[in-house]
């Protein structure tokens, strides 16, 4: 997602930093200096809203579907304009409203009048996720296998390539067959658990099987952790410590179908994971690709004795493959 503009010198951090209180809806500050049909306001005292506005001619339908728990969406109808109205509704997820506004203003800005109410459902649909955390939980190995890829995201891709190639390169949260995918290399990501007894599971056909020039299975040993080790919550919030705000936007929603169903318990646990070893997967190494079996099978799922690799074992840094 490369916007034409940059958040930083679109916006200012705090939109709402110049607001008044109890000015809505009489009168609302540009926030955006690209187009005035983008406005925010304080709605009393502590409620923040941001606007858009469109001409009376255009025919609106109500966006009170869109309200969920930290969000309320609804038409305003006045004089000159009608304005879709966005309202937090809960002061802990401030610092993601401010990301929405940007972002709606930033995408709708592209679009003509007669497209915005169209396109703002769609994006405001796109965005629930985020406060709206369903919590459900991932399971155990869905756990693990985002978590694992998260460390290897953030220990090694996010100081080589940076926030943008590194979140391109990350085909596994697009539930691709490779966890990571660079212009000449692909990175498969396992996590053995204890339990596992030096076994690791490959779920298709596809997962050992590129393109690209160069493909290493990248495996780390976990355990449950304790006071000195990191949990998910912990890993990702150090992750966009120090992102931009577009580069920050652009991670959460790449991870929020994650992040977002994990549950309290999982994102706290503490979670150990020791150094990675890196094997190279060539033609001798021992995968099952389309490559290799016969066409009439259309799906496996197989395990590897590590003991039985070593001799494919890479002795080298993550980084020197990127």
């Amino acid at each position: 997602m490369k916007n034409d503009f940059l958040f930083r010198d679109a916006f200012t951090d705090n939109p709402w930093e110049n607001c008044k209180r109890n000015t809505f809806p009489a009168y609302g500050h540009l926030y955006f200096s690209k187009d005035p049909r983008f406005t925010v306001s304080i709605k009393g005292n502590s409620s923040f809203v941001f606007c858009v506005k469109c001409p009376k001619f255009i025919p609106i339908k109500s966006f009170s579907d869109l309200s969920f728990d930290s969000i309320t969406c609804y038409l305003l109808e006045t004089e000159s304009a009608n304005m879709i109205v966005c309202q937090l509704e809960n002061s802990d997820f401030f610092e993601e409203f401010k990301l929405l506004a940007k972002d709606m203003a930033a995408h709708l800005c592209k679009c003509s009048d007669i497209e915005i109410p169209k396109r703002y459902r769609e994006r405001m649909l796109s965005w629930r996720e985020f406060f709206k955390p369903v919590r459900t939980g991932l399971g155990f190995e869905k756990l693990i296998g985002f978590y694992s890829e998260l460390r290897f995201f953030r220990d090694f891709l996010l100081p080589k390539l940076g926030a943008y190639e590194s979140l391109e390169s990350w085909f596994g949260i697009q539930k691709k067959p490779q966890d990571f995918v660079t212009s000449n290399t692909a990175f498969e990501i396992k996590c053995m658990f204890s339990r596992e007894k030096n076994m690791i599971n490959i779920q298709s056909l596809d997962q050992l099987d590129t393109a690209t020039k160069s493909i290493f299975l990248i495996v780390y040993s976990g355990h449950i952790g304790d006071k000195g080790d990191e949990t998910l919550k912990e890993v990702y919030e150090s992750t966009i410590a120090d992102m931009s705000e577009e580069e920050k936007l652009y991670f959460l929603r790449h991870t929020s179908p994650y992040y977002t169903k994990a549950s309290i318990e999982e994102i706290n646990q503490k979670l150990f994971l020791g150094a990675p070893v890196i094997y190279s997967v060539g033609k001798k190494f021992p995968a099952l690709t389309r490559q290799n079996v016969d066409k009439r099978i259309k799906q496996v799922s197989y395990k590897l004795s590590l003991d039985q690799l070593t001799s494919f074992k890479v002795d080298k840094e993550i980084l020197d493959l990127l």
